[in-house]
């Protein structure tokens, strides 16, 4: 889907929102109507909020196919930076596609986010279907819509390699937080049903916004005294040291 038919959608989804919003104040309107000067417009009164319900179903599956289309043509970078931004600016501090080296080691991350109390990481799959395995297994399984099967590559595994990097780097800081891999299945129409006995998160985008992925690292909770702002900077400022 084209970044100028996605527009177009935008605008028939506003136009529908007007709408329906036009249609609930006739509606009630006519029923205030109805029962103060006993006419019977009922009827109509009903009418206008059924059409308002319409319109509102309408939005709604205008917004799907909208958010699908971004899920499309964005990069994985860009998706898991444009979900992590609504996670509270007041908690949580983000850093984006950076390049963190140590020793011998120079790895790439989509999404870093420094909370009260875990470091987030979050690797992305962009996968449609239904996705099985184990987090430690080399691949998933991907099943398509069709029915159709394949293999796909797990992306957590080198999970210990990329925790170790992270927790070196923060053990210099002094502080004590936990190091919190997430697997984020980006595709739309995706779940993942992943046997997981390993302190990372997997998530699904199930609802096409990002809502798993900001309600599993919001949820998050390591029973470890909370971390305060300027400690959140300084373990960032120590994971961009080379």
């Amino acid at each position: 889907m084209s970044r100028q038919s996605n527009m177009t959608k935008e605008k028939k989804n506003n136009f529908y929102k007007i709408f329906a919003v036009i249609c609930i104040v006739l509606g009630i309107l006519f029923l205030i109507i109805s029962v103060s000067y006993k006419i019977k417009l009922y009827t109509v009164g009903i009418l206008f909020m059924i059409l308002a319900v319409f319109l509102l179903l309408m939005a709604t599956n205008h917004n799907k196919e909208i958010e699908r289309g971004r899920i499309k043509n964005i990069t994985l970078p860009d998706m898991t930076q444009h979900y992590l931004t609504r996670l509270s600016s007041s908690v949580y501090k983000l850093k984006s596609n950076i390049t963190i080296s140590g020793g011998s080691d120079v790895m790439k991350f989509f999404c870093i986010a420094v909370g009260l109390n875990g470091v987030f990481y979050v690797e992305s799959c962009k996968a449609n279907g239904k996705i099985t395995g184990d987090i430690k297994d080399k691949d998933f399984t991907l099943e398509d819509e069709s029915g159709d099967k394949k293999q796909i590559p797990n992306p957590m595994f080198e999970l210990d390699k990329r925790t170790k990097l992270l927790s070196d780097k923060i053990k210099k800081t002094g502080i004590k937080i936990d190091i919190v891999p997430v697997l984020f299945f980006s595709g739309y129409n995706c779940q993942a049903e992943i046997q997981n006995d390993t302190d990372c998160l997997i998530v699904s985008n199930l609802h096409l916004h990002g809502e798993e992925l900001i309600g599993a690292i919001s949820k998050y909770n390591s029973g470890k005294e909370v971390i305060k702002d300027f400690q959140k900077e300084k373990i960032l400022s120590a994971l961009l040291l080379n």
